[in-house]
């Protein structure tokens, strides 16, 4: 009998969503499940105007180790995500500004927005009490089911494999 794995794929990447903040189209934000915080450029937070920046004593650990201090925080932003709206609270950054990418959206938004991420469909979906929205993020490319190879195993190469482990539980 034989038993096929399923297929491997690559890496579908980071993914972004469209959103607003007051009358102002952000662009996408990054949605990152790696953050723990959400992050606005104290550039774009002045783009926007009218916000309440307070103080920190908060110290971040970036992902080269290196320390860097907020400029601030800012409380119950208003972010608006195609028809739906969720308060959000930023750590603001006094750095260079990304074009692309001009904010972060960490678990503190996911959790908040209630997102769910289909990585095999490609789709993320966010719902707020009553209604939600679903975008395709991960692109055509990977809608495509991109596979890199696909494995058969027999029953023999699953003996090889317990034989293996029961060996390795001897030694």
């Amino acid at each position: 009998m034989q038993k096929t794995l399923p297929p491997k794929f690559k890496d579908p990447g980071s993914f972004t969503i469209p959103c607003t903040i007051g009358n102002h189209d952000i662009g996408r934000a990054l949605v990152d499940l790696g953050a723990s915080i959400n992050l606005i450029p104290l550039s774009m937070l002045k783009k926007i105007g009218g916000l309440e920046v307070k103080p920190t004593r908060m110290m971040l650990q970036l992902a080269d180790r290196s320390i860097k201090y907020p400029y601030g925080v800012v409380e119950d932003v208003v972010v608006k995500i195609d028809k739906l709206q969720f308060p959000v609270d930023f750590v603001v950054m006094d750095m260079e500004e990304s074009a692309d990418i001009p904010l972060i959206l960490g678990r503190p938004f996911m959790k908040t927005a209630k997102v769910v991420i289909h990585v095999e469909e490609g789709t993320v979906k966010l719902k707020d009490q009553d209604e939600e929205v679903t975008f395709n993020v991960f692109g055509v490319e990977q809608q495509n089911h991109e596979k890199e190879t696909s494995l058969e195993a027999t029953d023999e190469l699953l003996s090889i494999t317990s034989l293996t482990e029961q060996a390795a539980k001897l030694v």
